[in-house]
């Protein structure tokens, strides 16, 4: 995931950032330490890969099934629906940039063990959905980010709808899954009840490089007929890559995750087209812009790494800033993939999702 080292290529992934900001003071709260013994069903580092093997993906079999539907364009959207024995709440996944369903493989277990039915997608372009790009490897869009949005929500009226329940379910989105999550929210009011944005694609971190710069780029690139073409710095999967250089201060998860990919042709999302980040850019000034940040009306708790290396703070808080029932938990000394952090960050941040949509769960 060579992500910084094309940073030039990278600005281009949000066009029309370069006017400089005010940092906003909101409240957040660091995530709080885990008090008294661990829930037995959490998967530690020491053990990971052999516990995710003969533990996690078995009882997420048992409890899985899976399919595919037409997503806008008729492209083909993969989904994974996972039940427990007895649900008292549904939560829709969407997960990250080149990640998949099965990158959240432990987070879906996790919600499972305590009652939530789990109903995830894989994004265009990502694990086993179609592909719109000139590369199997290759995260792309046709004409806006707006393909992530529509399929997510023929998602919802033709699969989630039919089979989750009464109630409205929750969302639990990261990174570009946060971005989609985000718009989506924005746009379709009155399809969740509650959502969690774990380091959401507000903006990324340019490295110091200009924006004006990321916005020539984008628009030379564009003019030039590449859009299709992987931006420099961009390419398929690197079966070589430095796991230590992974997103996560989790050596062990990022390695187990890396590995999965390795094994699986269908999971190797790698690098972006040119018109991916042209629409990204566009699609994460949209999102913060300031005529629809106050959209939101749902509780939202919102998760920032404290080391992230992708995401700039300020503009999270900026998205942030309009939603009245918000709740913003920092995360020191984490990087991006939260999700696959080391036990002492990734365990607090899940009991602290857990408490957050625990009042939200049926009583019966």
């Amino acid at each position: 995931m060579k992500i910084l080292p094309c940073t030039v290529l990278f600005l281009l992934a949000f066009l029309l950032g370069n006017c400089s900001r005010s940092p906003l003071q909101l409240e957040k709260s660091p995530v709080r330490p885990i008090e008294g013994v661990l829930p037995e069903y959490f998967i530690q580092e020491p053990q990971y890969a052999d516990h995710m093997q003969s533990i996690v993906l078995p009882y997420l079999e048992q409890h899985s099934s899976s399919g595919s539907f037409p997503g806008l364009g008729g492209v083909e959207i993969a989904y994974r629906i996972s039940t427990p024995e007895t649900p008292k709440a549904s939560i829709v996944l969407l997960h990250g940039w080149t990640e998949s369903l099965r990158a959240l493989n432990e987070v879906t277990y996790y919600f499972l063990k305590n009652n939530y039915a789990v109903y995830a997608l894989d994004l265009r372009n990502h694990g086993y959905s179609g592909r719109t790009g000139i590369h199997p490897d290759q995260t792309d869009v046709i004409e806006s980010f707006d393909e992530y949005v529509q399929d997510l929500k023929i998602f919802m009226d033709t699969i989630v709808s039919k089979s989750a329940g009464k109630e409205l379910p929750l969302l639990y989105a990261h990174s570009l899954g946060g971005t989609v999550g985000g718009l989506f929210l924005q746009d379709y009011p009155g399809y969740f009840r509650a959502a969690v944005l774990s380091t959401p694609m507000t903006e990324m971190n340019t490295g110091g490089f200009p924006r004006f710069l990321a916005n020539g780029i984008a628009w030379l690139g564009m003019k030039l007929g590449k859009a299709r073409e992987f931006c420099p710095g961009q390419g398929p999967f690197d079966p070589n890559y430095d796991v230590r250089k992974g997103y996560t201060t989790s050596l062990t998860r990022f390695t187990y995750y890396y590995q999965s990919k390795q094994k699986d042709p269908k999971l190797q999302a790698w690098g972006a087209s040119f018109r991916w980040f042209y629409f990204g850019n566009e699609a994460t000034q949209k999102l913060i812009a300031e005529e629809r940040k106050d959209r939101i009306k749902i509780p939202t708790l919102l998760f920032q790494a404290g080391d992230d290396g992708l995401i700039e703070y300020e503009t999270g808080d900026q998205f942030a800033s309009g939603i009245p029932e918000r709740k913003i938990v920092t995360l020191p000394g984490a990087k991006h993939l939260v999700y696959i952090e080391r036990d002492s960050i990734l365990f607090p941040y899940m009991t602290e999702i857990l408490a957050f949509f625990k009042p939200f769960q049926s009583q019966d």
